[in-house]
């Protein structure tokens, strides 16, 4: 199996290597590191999401660091993806600095992504060299291997081939895919037929990670080669053909990137037959609470995004209901994390009201088990998800969730 894996990298990349993009991103100078830029720009936010996002920090670094130091640097992850999502590069950039683990590295690729979105070029390579120096884990080289992988796209993304060569490892099929939907996003109209036929050869191997590494290829062609509705429709037959083996959560997953790519384009017709097909998807399975939660509340917020309020606000009327049926069934350190998305469904919606009323039931749920990482993880998933959403906590709510907090230090 080894060497089918050692071939199908061979062969991946001499397929991506017959084209060469044109570099449009200025060399580092070999022997001379970039510069730490002095203040990247944070866009105007309004005070209570900042205040969220601190408490949410606070919350993550009272974790000691023995024996708790991947669960510190995971929580503290999240609160540097919330900061970037609310448009905030230089507080992510303060909070990554302080990461306790390869997860530094890990963050720092994230806002050089960040930094590419928002076409702030200048320090992106910064960024890249952080990443790579902070994400080496000697005991397992996974770890690295994922970081290198965001590197080599970021890079391709800009335009550097040469930068990007060397780093997506052999058997890192993720990053392989991800390799191919970044030359997608670079590539010209050359570069389709090369791209497709790599993640082909994933498909052909009939392994789990390469066949879910070509199905979100085949997502990421369809979003940049969205123009061609015939490569369209062969990138959804593909999708479909290969995905018979694959569990429905990954199909839900695959299926939305596609729905998103309709949204990004505008085509609210497209999207809405696909968001059909996602939940034909999500009733064609069966669920635990949890994940049934989370579902019902990604396809209201894609309902949401086309224009569908009232569809979508009755699929959360039912999820609430559900919640108050079946969540007990779970293990009460898994009942924050089940009930937060309807919370952000409510957001999404923009009933505020509703939404702060389940965001207030959350963080009881997630104050309830005596042991320290639950309470410590789901007080920081609340936080960064009220301040990404943009619900303002009341003053009782805000009052609470800094009690809990300052208890987490005792």
């Amino acid at each position: 199996m080894r060497a089918i894996k050692i071939n199908l990298r061979v062969w991946i990349t001499s397929c991506l290597l017959l084209f060469v993009l044109t570099p449009t991103f200025a060399q580092a100078v070999v022997g001379l590191e970039p510069q730490a830029p002095h203040l990247l720009k944070d866009k105007p936010v309004e005070a209570y999401r900042l205040e969220l996002l601190d408490l949410a920090w606070k919350a993550a670094t009272s974790y000691p660091l023995n024996p708790h130091i991947k669960n510190r640097a995971r929580a503290e992850e999240v609160v540097v993806n919330g900061a970037l999502a609310i448009d905030q590069p230089h507080l992510a950039w303060g909070y990554a600095k302080q990461v306790v683990n390869w997860r530094k590295g890990a963050c720092h690729a994230e806002i050089a992504h960040y930094l590419i979105r928002q076409e702030q070029t200048e320090h992106v390579e910064y960024f890249l060299r952080q990443a790579i120096l902070h994400s080496k884990d000697p005991d397992q080289g996974w770890r690295h291997a994922r970081v290198k992988a965001r590197v080599a796209s970021a890079r391709l993304l800009t335009g550097d081939e040469k930068g990007a060569q060397g780093l997506v490892e052999e058997g890192d099929f993720a990053g392989q895919g991800e390799e191919i939907g970044a030359r997608a996003a670079a590539g010209d109209e050359q570069a389709f037929e090369q791209l497709l036929a790599a993640l082909d050869q994933m498909v052909k191997v009939q392994g789990y990670d390469e066949i879910l590494a070509a199905m979100y290829g085949y997502a990421d062609l369809y979003r940049h080669y969205y123009a061609d509705a015939q490569r369209r429709a062969l990138l959804l037959e593909k999708t479909r053909a290969s995905w018979q083996q694959m569990p429905g959560l990954r199909r839900f997953e695959v299926m939305v990137k596609f729905v998103e790519a309709a949204l990004d384009n505008n085509d609210h017709q497209t999207a809405a037959a696909l968001i059909d097909e996602a939940d034909t998807i999500r009733q064609s399975f069966a669920w635990s609470i949890d994940y049934d939660l989370k579902l019902r509340s990604d396809i209201a917020h894609l309902r949401v995004l086309i224009g569908e309020h009232q569809a979508a606000r009755a699929m959360l009327d039912e999820a609430v209901k559900l919640a108050d049926e079946k969540l007990e069934t779970l293990e009460n350190f898994y009942r924050a994390a089940a009930l937060r998305p309807v919370a952000e469904g409510f957001a999404r919606l923009g009933d505020a009201d509703r939404a702060r009323t389940l965001y207030a039931q959350v963080v009881e749920l997630g104050a309830v088990n005596p042991n320290l990482r639950p309470r410590i993880s789901d007080i920081t998933a609340s936080c960064v998800s009220m301040a990404v959403h943009g619900i303002a906590p009341d003053a009782e709510l805000l009052g609470r969730i800094q009690d809990i907090v300052s208890d987490l230090g005792n």
